[in-house]
């Protein structure tokens, strides 16, 4: 192992010299020249700084919450296991949250903050919090001061609003809400950052990302809370941000606006249609309805699981072996209540 030392040594000499004292530069060319020639360890990286201080074990939610991004199709969510964590008295298992992982999220975090720091403040709709004083400002537009310590609006953090449906328990939150038109409608937005690679050949959004926009259009019209908020109920937007480029849109020179024809933004419009997520929801719906049960006669009986993914065909499958539960699953026990 390498020691450093906080200062560098002096020679020896007399208590009280006459002779002024070396200038640090010279004491350190003196006493450690030859030490600092080796360069290449792991502490004399900033890389090896940042990954230390970050790769970590990310927490799993819980299963009985189940968010509208656990219900991409993508991601091949099976309701069958969380009722077999529930009956087992099981967790799903903290995963590992690389620096390169935590490195996207928080660029996208940061783009979103960036696009909505961009927008007019009296056009940005949400949840606020005064990282002075931590008082939350809820369902305003962004404040001109802190309601509570008149703080400037710089400290200001947007918090994201929950969405919940109450029947199926199903939650998410939209990335923030824009009144496009000054009018008090108030329109989710979903923010994407990306490449500029990727952002100069996109012409549309993906299908995750669209198919999330409707998730939270339909999570708007089941959520009691929300009604009467002047949430738009019709359609959301995809936005895109590349965080390295632009691409050309001829449109800005036929706006009024005095700016090149130059963007870092595209924009795409996401009609609200139920048709599109609905075999998803109905999976997080036979969940709920056997937890509901469960929970009545508190767990003294099993009743019948509901049906396992589509996507999962045995024991040995790719699906199965992301599911903390599959042994159970597939063992006879279990597998004599699907409905298969």
């Amino acid at each position: 192992m390498i020691k450093f030392t906080t200062k560098p040594h002096m020679k020896a000499g007399p208590k009280y010299s006459l002779d002024p004292a070396p200038s640090i530069p010279d004491a350190l060319a003196e006493d450690h020249e030859p030490l600092f020639k080796i360069k290449d360890f792991p502490q004399n990286y900033i890389t090896f700084h940042v990954h230390k201080n970050t790769a970590t074990k990310r927490k799993a939610r819980h299963h009985n919450v189940i968010h509208i991004s656990d219900l991409d199709p993508a991601r091949q969510w099976c309701p069958r296991e969380p009722a077999l964590l529930t009956y087992l008295n099981l967790k799903r298992p903290d995963s590992f949250m690389s620096t390169a992982q935590t490195m996207v999220f928080k660029m996208g975090y940061a783009g979103a903050d960036l696009l909505m720091d961009l927008m007019p403040a009296a056009q940005v709709w949400g949840h606020w919090k005064c990282m002075s004083c931590k008082h939350e400002m809820k369902f305003t537009y962004k404040p001109a001061a802190c309601q509570k310590c008149s703080g400037r609006p710089e400290a200001f953090r947007y918090k994201e609003v929950l969405l919940r449906d109450p029947e199926t328990g199903i939650v998410g939150s939209v990335d923030c809400f824009f009144d496009v038109l000054s009018n008090g409608v108030r329109t989710g937005v979903e923010i994407k950052t990306e490449g500029n690679d990727t952002f100069k050949k996109r012409t549309k959004p993906t299908f995750d990302h669209e198919w999330r926009s409707k998730g939270y259009l339909w999570l708007m019209g089941q959520d009691p809370y929300m009604q009467g908020k002047g949430l738009n109920p019709n359609e959301m937007r995809i936005v895109y941000f590349t965080k390295e480029g632009w691409d050309y849109e001829p449109k800005i020179k036929d706006w009024p606006v005095a700016d090149s024809a130059k963007t870092a933004i595209k924009e795409y419009w996401c009609p609200k249609d139920d048709s599109v997520v609905q075999n998803q929801i109905d999976l997080a719906r036979a969940y709920r309805k056997w937890r509901n049960l469960y929970d009545k006669d508190q767990g003294i009986h099993l009743h019948a699981l509901p049906d396992r993914s589509k996507h999962c065909k045995s024991v040995g499958c790719t699906r199965a072996k992301a599911c903390p539960v599959r042994k159970q699953c597939w063992g006879g026990k279990f597998n004599a209540h699907s409905g298969d």
